[in-house]
């Protein structure tokens, strides 16, 4: 399959944005020499974070570096990805689940040439049902088994149940705010929902202004517990002289 061009193109690289990026991918890497990290699920409290954006940007980085880099539109209600990359809607994940068969035939060729995009597909009567079945999770780690690293492009996390399922087939989450987008409380929320399920966190990503940063793998303690940050401010009270 041959690159194609993308909302997202490879001049990204070249930008401040990109730069970003790269250290986030920089990140990962150093996790991954502690634990294996092949499958990142990428989600947010709700959708105007830009999780779909930094899952996208964060393949093509992946992908730039020389490693085989699949992305899933794995949200299955409020797609994206077919829109950026200008995909098919009538093929993709959900035809995957139905009909069966060798994952990479459903896979798209995106703009770098280690880059490739499975769509969502056509839009299910039961999305949750399809996100928590095994065939979903035998998909997931046939492309697991075939490709270096595969981003997950998940749903919201508050509001539908499907992201809590598709974390138990992720190595790792990361965590998508987005400041005077996202709510505190929301945020805070959905991060205890996915510590509750014992979704791994990797970290957050702070997507301001079409800048993305990546914030210490700490950030999402922060949000999650009110009483830690009270614990971490006594702590520091009590380390004064």
């Amino acid at each position: 399959m041959a690159p194609r061009p993308d909302v997202i193109p490879p001049r990204f690289l070249n930008m401040a944005a990109g730069e970003q990026f790269r250290l986030l991918r920089t990140h990962l890497q150093f996790l991954e020499m502690s634990r294996e990290l092949r499958t990142v699920l990428v989600t947010s409290a709700g959708p105007c974070a830009g999780k779909s954006f930094v899952a996208s940007a964060l393949a093509l980085v992946m992908a730039q570096n020389g490693r085989r880099t699949v992305l899933v539109d794995a949200n299955l209600r409020t797609p994206t990805l077919h829109h950026w990359f200008h995909c098919d809607t009538t093929k993709g994940l959900t035809t995957l689940l139905e009909q069966g068969g060798p994952s990479r035939s459903f896979l798209v060729a995106g703009p770098a040439e280690q880059l490739f995009i499975l769509p969502s597909g056509p839009t299910p009567a039961h999305p949750a049902e399809l996100a928590g079945s095994p065939i979903m999770q035998a998909a997931l780690s046939d492309l697991r088994q075939w490709a270096d690293i595969v981003v997950i492009d998940s749903p919201p996390v508050l509001g539908i149940s499907d992201t809590l399922l598709l974390t138990r087939y992720a190595d790792g989450v990361l965590y998508v705010v987005r400041p005077r987008s996202s709510l505190r409380k929301d945020d805070r929320k959905a991060l205890e929902q996915l510590d509750k399920s014992d979704a791994r966190i990797l970290g957050a990503v702070v997507n301001a202004f079409g800048h993305p940063a990546h914030r210490p793998t700490d950030a999402p303690e922060r949000l999650l517990s009110p009483s830690a940050s009270r614990r971490r401010r006594r702590s520091r009270s009590a380390r004064r002289p």
